[in-house]
């Protein structure tokens, strides 16, 4: 064999990025013709599935320990909520952040008010220090002391 490339037909010469012309891909038709395989699910969807899994955890509510069933969203916000309230200043961060993330979601499933939207928001304006004076605030005072207290209402 010769050292040399010999021209095709067409006058197209093959080589270093000049692929045959029968490999090459047609014009109007996908190089991944058979494309992603339905039921396969993309990053979003898995996440998803996987926070709203039902996990089962052990809650001591006044010295009683029970066996309680949630979505693993729920039980992994309310230990940050728990931490943020007890002073973590870097619980305080995620939970900020959660809060500001998800707030237009709220707004319509939960049925959040423009006016408890904006009393919200001004929660996020506050420096630490103010955020922080704010949270005392609420710990001490009686009505939310006897929410904290009370027994949740048992499931029907």
């Amino acid at each position: 064999m010769s050292s040399k490339k010999r021209p095709s037909r067409g006058g197209y010469r093959v080589g270093y990025k000049r692929p045959p012309a029968h490999t090459q891909f047609r014009p109007g038709r996908s190089g991944n013709p058979a494309g992603r395989p339905k039921g396969s699910k993309n990053a979003q969807a898995i996440f998803e599935k996987v926070i709203n899994e039902m996990v089962t955890f052990d809650e001591n509510l006044h010295g009683k320990k029970r066996s309680r069933r949630r979505t693993l969203l729920e039980v992994n916000l309310k230990r940050v909520g728990l931490k943020a309230a007890a002073g973590s200043d870097r619980a305080m961060d995620q939970f900020i952040k959660l809060l500001s993330i998800y707030k237009d979601r709220w707004l319509a499933e939960i049925g959040l008010t423009r006016e408890q939207l904006r009393e919200i928001e001004e929660i996020f304006s506050l420096s630490d220090e103010e955020l922080k004076a704010y949270y005392v605030e609420l710990l001490n005072d009686p009505e939310i002391k006897s929410l904290m207290n009370t027994p949740p209402k048992p499931a029907r």
